[in-house]
């Protein structure tokens, strides 16, 4: 039987050295890494692989994108705990109170997840807009149809994925108040255009940290994907946007928009490229140079976009939706889009001629 591979992080260097000590020589536990950082954890990728983790490591995001069993080792701080359960540790272990019980923790951990019990953990991908405005919100909606997706969640507190419903829609605060797949699936509702939503709402606080890894926890366990509306992206809702598996900036090309918050802090994420009539002010080069690469794809405006919307209902993503949703998901297919004729294809010349003078 292959031993189980630890890492450690932690902070504080005594801790360290005092976990470590306590799992030399177990058998059935390999100790491979320690650090004092997640990121400085070097910890090799064959082998059942547990995470033990304390102190100021268990704020960091990325806990959560590691998919791998968390065990905390916790000094007694209740916040510890409320964390622990945030972030779907498996086991919280007192330290140095409780140490006989890490390697029980441990073992127990590897087998739940050698039993695939957190082997169907889903994906989530936020969208973000470098600045309100963007149609973020029907951009989200659009890309959680493309990849049937388990969930979408509003949490741009501009509320503006409700007019879509009809009043009787789960708000964040429900989905907020527990945790895990089954709280997530009795929260959600689906309405109308094919993905379970909850909404945000303007009058609520930001999430705090522990919430946002609570739900990020609780959309995983949902298997598939889920898509976070974030938003314009600054204050509170950076959390998730940090904290999910991938992210996609809405952006286009205004000077506004570049300096946005979310562009600045996101530059080298996948995005996609909002083209808005008679708005200019950065060529598509300095575009590109300033996120850190080219968009995924263009999507032109459509005033049926509009017109649909103050009818409660979503229109039809364009095609370039596809090709962002299959380069997250390979498995999608991509679907070309069709070159324009007659009148179109003159309109859509004289927009690319006009852009390329502004």
């Amino acid at each position: 039987m292959e031993p189980t591979v630890v890492g450690i992080v932690h902070a504080d260097d005594g801790v360290r050295r005092g976990l470590s000590e306590r799992l030399e020589g177990e058998q059935g536990i390999l100790l491979a890494a320690v650090a004092a950082r997640l990121a400085d954890l070097q910890l090799p990728e064959a082998g059942t692989r547990v995470l033990v983790v304390g102190g100021a490591a268990l704020d960091d995001p990325d806990l959560v994108r590691a998919h791998l069993p968390i065990v905390v080792a916790a000094s007694g701080r209740i916040a510890e705990a409320r964390t622990a359960l945030a972030i779907g540790a498996a086991d919280l272990v007192g330290w140095p109170r409780d140490a006989n019980e890490l390697p029980a923790a441990i073992r127990r951990a590897a087998a739940e997840r050698s039993g695939g019990d957190r082997g169907t953990q889903g994906r989530v991908v936020a969208v973000v807009g470098a600045r309100g405005g963007l149609g973020t919100t029907t951009v989200a909606a659009w890309l959680a149809q493309a990849l049937h997706a388990q969930a979408l969640i509003e949490l741009d507190p501009a509320g503006s994925l409700a007019s879509y419903a009809d009043g009787a829609e789960p708000m964040l605060a429900s989905l907020l108040s527990g945790t895990g797949a089954e709280h997530a699936r009795r929260t959600l509702r689906e309405i109308g255009f094919g993905v379970p939503v909850c909404f945000g709402e303007p009058t609520m606080r930001e999430p705090e940290a522990p919430a946002v890894r609570a739900l990020l926890t609780s959309l995983r366990a949902l298997g598939g994907w889920s898509v976070i509306d974030a938003g314009r992206g600054d204050g509170g809702r950076l959390a998730a946007v940090r904290g999910a598996d991938l992210r996609l900036l809405v952006a286009c090309d205004e000077v506004a928009a570049v300096r946005g918050v979310a562009a600045r802090r996101l530059a080298g994420t996948p995005w996609v490229r909002r083209s808005f009539a008679r708005r200019g002010g950065v060529a598509a080069r300095d575009l590109a140079d300033a996120l850190g690469g080219a968009p995924l794809a263009t999507i032109e405006p459509d005033p049926g976009v509009a017109r649909s919307a103050d009818v409660g209902s979503l229109a039809a993503a364009p095609a370039a939706i596809a090709t962002v949703a299959a380069s997250f998901d390979p498995s999608l297919p991509v679907v070309r889009a069709v070159t324009p004729r007659g009148v179109r294809a003159i309109g859509a010349r004289l927009r690319t001629a006009f852009g390329a003078l502004r």
